[in-house]
């Protein structure tokens, strides 16, 4: 279009003035680059607009997953606090039961203690055949301090006493101490002195 003008305007260029032909040509032209850059504008100006969409609809889409970690992080945090919660109180309770069982240690400590102290007036445990008094110092340190008590003792206990004496004492033979004890604690002086004479070191 532009060149059948600028030909149009160049086949009639011998009635008009050279210059005034270049003049309307120039100004053609500048019409023409003047469209060019508004056309240019239009088409830049919706691909911009295209353009900014899509970079909001990403920036939406982020957005989106920012906030469902926030809230996924908010779970977590409010799971963290009941798990601590629960947590401490396992703590609590685990204190408390360690205080009952250390309370209940103590005073069977307590009651070991008390059993295993001298009663105010212990025994002569050398009435009994085979107990002298290097052994009836073991067995007072042992707890045994009268004759009902000698009496209810298991003879391994009372072994276990001897041999951790040492070798002199492992010889001993403690099968008869028991039921002599009781024979004594009961009063019975006659049975116990009749079985004694047929005793020998106590066996």
């Amino acid at each position: 279009m532009l060149l059948l003008e600028i030909n149009k305007f160049g086949a009639s260029s011998e009635s008009y003035g050279g210059g005034d032909a270049f003049m309307e040509i120039a100004i053609m032209l500048l019409v023409a680059f003047v469209l060019g850059l508004l056309i240019r504008h239009l088409l830049g100006g919706k691909s911009t607009d295209t353009g900014n969409n899509e970079w909001e609809m990403k920036y939406n889409d982020v957005q989106g997953k920012i906030d469902g970690l926030n809230n996924r992080i908010s779970g977590l945090n409010t799971d963290k606090s009941k798990i601590q919660t629960e947590l401490d109180a396992c703590r609590k309770s685990r204190t408390s039961l360690q205080a009952d069982l250390d309370a209940c240690r103590a005073e069977k400590s307590d009651m070991k203690m008390a059993a295993m102290a001298p009663p105010p007036n212990p025994d002569d445990l050398k009435k009994v055949e085979g107990i002298g008094p290097k052994i009836e110092q073991l067995l007072n340190a042992g707890g045994i301090y009268t004759w009902a008590k000698l009496a209810e003792t298991d003879i391994p206990y009372i072994q276990n006493i001897l041999d951790k004496a040492g070798p002199a004492y492992k010889v001993h033979n403690p099968g008869s101490w028991p039921a002599q004890s009781k024979m004594a604690a009961e009063g019975r002086w006659d049975d116990l002195k009749k079985w004694q004479d047929e005793l020998i070191g106590g066996k």
